[in-house]
């Protein structure tokens, strides 16, 4: 049994790359065969599986010319090879794929729809006229439809919804997985450890610490979260981590009268430099199929308060670990807040899958399709 794995961006940083990327390790450590196809190397880090990685190159400066120069190699491989192949992109053709992003017009649609009026009638502009829609539409209809296609991989029982609504034959193929995280780096020892430090060297002692963290603020309702706290009291602040631009939300948090109370950190490579310091993590997404930050936060022992529209709401239980949100708004956030301030920062780990957990899963899986081309 020799396994292809597809992917874009061979990355151990961030999102469904990340996942890719210590699943390979993973499998070099069980000492499965495999090879990893990719489009570029992103890693600063030399892989322990370096010699199993076949870089394809991508061609052209945009999103479109990348994706559809990276899938027609990609579809090459797959249909002259007879080895398992085990997507991580839209490759048509794939026995596995490991959808992490749900349907693209599902995102374009619930991804706008809190933004001002204006702001969204100017982004569904934008985006009718980027062709990269149209073409990743296409692609996910020609991928569900394939019959080569055995099993189709998803992080929630929110993304598996979002697929059989629209591709009712595909109920038999879906395996919900959840993320796993690295519990030897993200646990409730670390936060014990490195929580007062953090308190003292950014003087938080005496207050009730908000943190949020990622790179597109407005999808992941960061402006509700400030708005919400100017409805708190003085003890309740907000930390913010990310590499999104922050001159909006500087200029909201003065408008709300709390540009005091709310810190832009930047970029934070080493996230559990960020997580202790919290009393709450504060997730009030607009869509995302399962961040990673949720269940990162609650492994470090941090409670969290969402939104339903993240697949991560699905381990989130109410009162006990923190609180998912009926509606996004900067009223019930700040009653939510309120709320969640109750829970006390503790070992939250047994409601979080370990990566190996949900790798050992992801090999389960791969059996299956070994078996049925036997």
């Amino acid at each position: 049994m020799k396994i292809n794995l597809f992917v874009k961006y061979l990355d151990d940083k961030t999102g469904g790359e990340k996942i890719a990327y210590y699943f390979a390790e993973y499998l070099y450590k069980q000492k499965v065969p495999f090879t990893v196809y990719c489009g570029k190397i992103k890693t600063s880090n030399v892989p322990i599986f370096t010699e199993n990685v076949k870089e394809l190159g991508l061609v052209g400066l945009n999103r479109f010319t990348k994706y559809f120069s990276f899938h027609r190699k990609c579809d090459k491989i797959v249909k002259n090879s007879g080895d398992i192949s085990f997507a991580f992109d839209r490759i048509v053709g794939c026995d596995i794929y490991r959808n992490g992003s749900g349907l693209h017009t599902d995102y374009l649609k619930t991804s706008i729809e809190h933004y001002p009026t204006s702001q969204k009638l100017l982004k569904k502009f934008k985006r009718t006229l980027a062709p990269i829609n149209y073409y990743l539409k296409k692609v996910e209809d020609k991928l569900y439809e394939s019959k080569k296609l055995g099993y189709v991989i998803v992080n929630s029982e929110l993304i598996k919804t979002t697929l059989t609504n629209k591709f009712p034959f595909l109920e038999e193929k879906i395996e919900v997985v959840h993320n796993g995280i690295d519990k030897d780096k993200f646990n409730f020892d670390i936060t014990l450890n490195k929580r007062n430090e953090l308190k003292k060297q950014y003087k938080l002692y005496d207050s009730f610490v908000i943190g949020h963290a990622s790179n597109n603020f407005e999808r992941k309702g960061l402006r509700f979260i400030i708005q919400a706290l100017a409805k708190l009291p003085e003890k309740f602040i907000l930390v913010v981590a990310g590499s999104g631009s922050t001159g909006y939300y500087k200029e909201l948090s003065k408008k709300c009268g709390v540009s005091d109370r709310v810190f832009f950190l930047g970029k934070i490579d080493d996230m559990t430099e960020f997580y202790p310091m919290l009393d709450l993590f504060c997730l009030p997404a607009l869509y995302d199929p399962f961040p990673n930050v949720v269940p990162e936060s609650l492994g470090m022992g941090i409670p969290v308060l969402c939104s339903k529209h993240i697949g991560s709401f699905e381990i989130i239980k109410n009162n006990k670990n923190g609180m998912v949100l009926n509606t996004i708004s900067a009223e019930e956030i700040a009653i939510s807040v309120k709320d969640c301030s109750k829970i006390r920062v503790q070992n939250f780990s047994q409601n979080v899958p370990g990566l190996n957990d949900m790798y050992d899963e992801y090999l389960k899986i791969i059996e299956k399709v070994s078996e049925d081309k036997r």
